[in-house]
């Protein structure tokens, strides 16, 4: 019953994430209705082996339970209660299908269980992908299969909590929330080129648990996000973060991380994935090169908007950013850097791209860097020197006194540093030295000290 679909899902698993992410699983071709196959009642149970068909008018039926069996709807039908431990659903192209509740409010599939809409579905309580006896060979699995389907829980949660259950967006869908919960893997998201997932709240705790195999697929969140890992390696997610949108920061002291959104492209005050598609402007790459003297950010850009003005900003904890530097956009130019001072803790960068004329703002990916802490990051510039040279030092390693010692180690100039040498400071050095080598050493306050080769001409 689910053979072709726990064939691909096999053959992901056995072979690896490569080929995880290479597709998203497929739904089999739908069932045929022709109006002459055995036709489902109201209270039917579908054991093992059981299909039925609904292609009358529309109609609300009271309760249907599915253990192993197969349901293909092919006209209007409304469920007030279903229970669904196991087996499979078909919504055939412009059919519809309305689920009300579960046996006990809620729905939970347990394992074997798939949904393959090609329709419109919608479901007006919690669902829940759980994983009581679901494995490889019996996955959950819910697939909006084609970009005219629509898959809903409008008011109502999505929950993956295991590493057998898979949500698929090829077209539309819509939910308050979706929760990929401890124990879902990476990937049980998968969404298809040109799909739209709206919701809002998003809760993720699971790295990169939201995949695009291939083209771009959009997700917008509207008021509130959560993390406590990356949601996605996958540059073609683009996140449309509505007005009003946060992330939640108050969590942090027990590990979460606000803002992970990851590689994805971030569009601020988004009003819907709809907008994305006529944004004049993308984030193709942005990273982050770590140098002792300083942090050398990267960005490569798509765009036919002559009025982006780009803001390169760094942070302490990935939520409140402060401006690096700032750069305009200038005409067949792709490719921006900006440097940023050395630093001796963790740093989050973005890159924000804010349209002057319109107001509209473009958010780059967030690149976490950690410099690695030493106080022998000391450069030195020139070197070989004439008359002045710059000391350079990590952000948190500043000495408190400097002097330069001849090759017989005589003191030949010595300075002091003061608090706002935060990391660095320029030294004039006496007129006169003789052409050689000096060395120049740095004490700090706990009275160790670093030295440093230097050459006059």
């Amino acid at each position: 019953m689910l053979r072709y679909s726990v064939v691909l899902l096999l053959c992901a698993l056995i072979f690896g994430p490569h080929h995880l992410y290479s597709q998203c699983i497929t739904a089999p071709p739908a069932d045929a209705c022709t109006g002459t196959e055995p036709a489902l009642t109201d209270y039917s149970v579908l054991s093992a082996g059981i299909k039925r068909w609904y292609y009358a008018a529309p109609a609300v039926f009271n309760q249907l339970t599915i253990q192993g069996g197969k349901l293909i709807v092919c006209g209007d039908l409304t469920i007030d209660r279903l229970r669904m431990d196991s087996g499979t659903i078909v919504v055939r192209p412009g059919a519809k299908l309305l689920i009300r509740g579960g046996m006990s409010g809620s729905l939970i599939f347990e394992g074997n269980t798939a949904v393959y809409n090609y329709g419109t579905m919608q479901i007006t309580c919690n669902l829940t992908l759980n994983g009581t006896y679901a494995s490889a060979a019996r996955p959950n699995i819910v697939v909006n299969a084609t970009p005219s389907a629509f898959f809903s829980l409008a008011s109502q949660y999505f929950v993956i909590n295991n590493p057998y259950s898979f949500f698929v967006n090829k077209g539309v869908s819509e939910f308050h929330g979706i929760i990929t919960d401890n124990g879902s893997i990476a990937g049980s998201v998968c969404l298809g080129n040109g799909s739209a997932t709206n919701m809002t709240v998003l809760i993720n705790k699971i790295k990169k648990s939201y995949v695009v195999p291939s083209g771009a697929a959009c997700v917008q969140v509207r008021q509130f996000s959560q993390f406590y890992d990356t949601l996605t390696a996958s540059p073609g997610l683009n996140i449309c973060l509505g007005a009003g949108h946060s992330s939640d920061a108050s969590c942090t002291p027990f590990g979460c991380k606000p803002n992970a959104w990851g590689t994805a492209q971030l569009f601020t005050n988004c009003n819907s994935c709809a907008d994305i598609t006529l944004l004049p402007f993308r984030f193709v790459s942005f990273g982050v090169q770590s140098n002792p003297t300083g942090n050398l950010l990267q960005w490569n850009v798509a765009t036919q908007d002559p009025d982006v003005h780009f803001i390169a900003e760094r942070s302490a904890n990935g939520t409140h950013f402060s401006t690096v530097c700032e750069k305009q956009l200038q005409p067949a130019v792709s490719n921006y850097t900006c440097t940023d001072l050395p630093v001796a803790e963790t740093i989050y960068y973005r890159i924000r791209g804010i349209n002057q004329a319109t107001g509209a703002v473009y958010t780059s990916n967030i690149v976490k860097v950690q410099q690695p802490v030493t106080k022998n990051a000391v450069v030195i510039t020139p070197n070989p020197f004439q008359h002045t040279v710059r000391i350079s030092w990590q952000i948190g390693y500043r000495p408190v006194s400097m002097f330069m010692m001849d090759a017989t180690g005589n003191k030949v100039y010595t300075t002091k540093t003061t608090p706002g040498n935060d990391a660095g400071m320029v030294l004039q050095l006496p007129e006169g030295l003789p052409v050689g080598n000096y060395w120049l050493k740095l004490v700090y306050q706990d009275g160790t000290s670093v030295v440093k080769r230097i050459v006059k001409l």
